[in-house]
């Protein structure tokens, strides 16, 4: 099965038809099949995992009292769901591996969404793909290290990710088992094992309700190399999130979460509950006081924490924005880097080191869909310990490797990415190569996404972007799209975000990149139940040398997790 970043099914809440949060919703779809439309009830059902739980049910709709209607039945597998859509008795069925719900910060029946030209969108793909800048000086930006390019992933899986269980119901209904607030920054993603009846593929470690899998092969002298939980002829993963190993550094990414939650949950002498609930506090604290800071403007942060959020709201059930989802948090595809010159380090402590380089492919390829696996397991070398992909002053490891600062530019691997790897849902059937940045501009496109200037007037940026200073001032990238007025008056939204980050000059997001993407995660967090931000905050329960009692960085995470960093 081929992985499924960027092709999962958008379904994006069109309507509230009851008075509170209780109430249906509506959501739709509209692709190759047509539009698709169901309505979503929550209703609260005893569950096996807790005493009572608020859950989504995909309630039986009967097409003569709701005409217009299709109802989506799904029943659970080890990867996601079947579904199958009902019109008035005529059937159709397709393996859909993933359903993503979303909202909306704007209408598209409220304003004048631009459409823009598909040869448009796709030479402004290639000018984003086709330009390589310099490395920039040591005086620009915050050099942020590697890790947080796919900690930052992680969030976004994290985030969006609904666990799908079947039998919830008092009566056998599948529902989702974090229906409750289906988008908050949780971090459920990482406990459990999704259903698989084959045999794993090593001795799984499980501990605290989590699981690690085993490598091929360790490199010696690495004892605490880890891989995930995988099974069956092929080394699936067997992760909750059906995204997890999309590529290595994510899966690896997942790896070190998952380790620190043991070791967390082993230091404090916690159960599986508490010690879930520790872990959240001490991820969130990081994503809060640790990932925003160094990807967002300082100014609109304090903002933010200090009076509240202005555009993304918590009453009822809180989701993800689609403009967030498919535009403003995707500036993390510039933070990637072709080649990773230090991503292999034989790392006894004292030892002679010696490194290696990846490079994208590697990471498309030590996946299960990739077919670099050896035994159906990651090789021993390719395990990160992310030790030099923290900041760190350990002389005896190399350099931290910097991920790239965020720019309206990708490296030259995206630009010809492998479509047997990325599966597009709505094209399957695709083959050959594709170039990430036009395939984000006409994924914004086909969702209605509004143009930089239009979310700008919304989110009530004091000081507009000029982005036709942006465009003149690159004449070199931009000059042969000068013809094309609505790149200035209607930018598209992915874009107007990386050339408003670029021209900061910090290496950080700019001023709507850094509302739309701090006011999104605060609200992320705040809709969990006993969050940093909805309960007490957070107090730091691990003592590392490192950081205020009421911080966490990823530093940390590290630290405890591999036994030191320093």
């Amino acid at each position: 099965m081929p992985l499924i970043h960027g092709g999962n099914l958008y379904f994006i809440r069109d309507s509230h038809e009851g008075a509170d949060k209780d109430g249906p919703e509506i959501f739709s779809y509209s692709g190759p099949d047509g539009r698709l439309t169901f309505r979503l009830e929550r209703n609260s059902y005893d569950s096996p995992d807790e005493d009572k739980r608020r859950t989504f049910a995909l309630p039986a709709i009967d097409p003569a009292d709701a005409p217009g209607f299709q109802k989506l039945f799904a029943t659970a597998t080890g990867r996601g769901a079947e579904t199958m859509s009902v019109d008035r008795g005529n059937a159709a069925s397709s393996d859909w591996d993933a359903i993503q719900l979303y909202d909306r910060l704007i209408d598209p029946a409220e304003v004048n969404i631009h459409t823009h030209d598909d040869d448009f969108l796709e030479s402004l793909g290639e000018a984003i793909a086709g330009f390589v800048p310099e490395e920039p000086p040591l005086g620009y930006g915050p050099h942020i290290p590697a890790a947080y390019t796919y900690f930052g992933q992680f969030v976004a899986h994290d985030m969006s990710h609904m666990q799908w269980l079947p039998g919830i119901g008092p009566n056998g209904e599948d529902g989702w088992i974090n229906g409750e607030q289906p988008h908050g920054l949780d971090f459920s993603s990482l406990f459990g094992t999704a259903p698989n009846p084959d045999t794993p593929t090593s001795q799984w470690q499980e501990r605290a309700g989590s699981a690690l899998g085993l490598v091929y092969n360790g490199a010696p002298g690495i004892t605490d190399a880890r891989d995930l939980p995988r099974a069956g002829s092929t080394g699936r993963h067997c992760c909750v999130d059906p995204r997890t190993d999309d590529n290595l550094a994510l899966a690896q990414m997942q790896v070190l979460l998952v380790r620190f939650h043991q070791v967390l949950s082993a230091e404090l002498e916690l159960e599986t509950t508490a010690g879930q609930r520790e872990t959240r506090r001490h991820l969130q604290a990081v994503t809060l006081t640790d990932y925003l800071p160094r990807i967002v403007d300082c100014d609109i942060y304090e903002d933010i924490l200090q009076n509240g959020r202005t555009l993304v709201n918590t009453s009822g059930a809180f989701f993800v924005p689609i403009e967030f989802a498919a535009a403003c948090f995707r500036f993390g595809h510039t933070m990637v880097r072709d080649v990773y010159s230090n991503w292999i380090i034989h790392y006894p402590p004292g030892s002679n080191i010696s490194v290696a380089p990846a490079e994208v492919e590697n990471f498309l390829f030590y996946t299960s869909a990739g077919g670099g696996l050896n035994q159906n397991q990651l090789t021993g070398n390719w395990a990160q310990a992310w030790r030099h992909m923290v900041d760190h002053q350990n002389p005896d490891l190399p350099p931290a490797i910097l991920a790239r600062p965020i720019q309206a530019s990708i490296e030259r691997d995206l630009h010809r990415l492998d479509h047997a790897l990325l599966a597009d849902l709505q094209n399957p059937a695709k083959t050959g190569k594709f170039n990430l940045a036009t395939k984000t501009l006409r994924r914004g496109a086909s969702l209605s996404l509004p143009s930089g200037q239009q979310l700008e007037t919304v989110a009530g940026i004091s000081t507009p972007f000029d982005i036709g200073a942006f465009l003149d001032s690159k004449p070199e990238r931009y000059g042969h799209l000068n013809h094309v007025t609505e790149l200035r008056t209607h930018t598209p939204l992915w874009f107007f975000i990386l050339a408003e980050a670029e021209a900061a000059g910090s290496g950080k997001l700019g001023k709507l990149g850094s509302r739309i993407v701090t006011e999104t995660i605060h609200a992320a967090i705040t809709a969990v139940p006993n969050s940093i931000l909805s309960a007490e905050p957070f107090q730091r329960g691990l003592r590392t040398d490192h950081g205020s009692q009421n911080t966490f960085t990823l530093r940390d995470v590290v630290a405890v997790a591999y036994g030191g960093v320093d």
